[in-house]
């Protein structure tokens, strides 16, 4: 228990749904990865697990304007430290390939023999906001 606490730590209350998924629908399940592997974590799971098996496995990212020496840069942050979401319709073919992969990659939110993945409201406000390549972009006033 300990372990999925500290798992959950940097997901807002009420992410995860409350129950499976039905097999065969499509969802957003959470990884927790190293903070700082993020991305490279991503890139693994995209090569080594099968497209029939993951159909997308990313970062979300968000924009963010900094200012630096006088000019304004914009910077992409990782949405969630330490998490990968992979969307599948098969969980428990997923959670035994992450298992045998050569670098820890657990899914969030075990219950049981089952995985819960990002609620539905979630999971549709991300698709909403966020664009092809994964990133809520900055707004810009004109």
């Amino acid at each position: 228990m300990a372990t999925e606490a500290r798992q959950r730590e940097g997901l807002p209350t009420g992410f995860l749904s409350e129950g499976p998924s039905r097999d065969g629908d499509l969802r957003w399940y959470a990884i927790h990865v190293p903070e700082g592997r993020e991305d490279a974590v991503a890139g693994k799971c995209r090569q080594l697990l099968g497209s029939d098996l993951v159909e997308d496995c990313f970062v979300p990212k968000y924009e963010r304007y900094m200012k630096r020496e006088g000019a304004w840069r914009i910077v992409v942050h990782p949405m969630f430290s330490e998490y990968v979401f992979v969307s599948t319709r098969d969980v428990r073919a997923l959670a035994k390939a992450l298992g045998q992969l050569s670098f820890p990659a657990p899914l969030v939110g075990r219950r049981g023999r089952t995985y819960a993945p990002l609620s539905p409201s979630v999971q549709a406000w991300l698709e909403s906001v966020l664009d092809e390549a994964h990133v809520l972009r900055a707004s810009e006033g004109r």
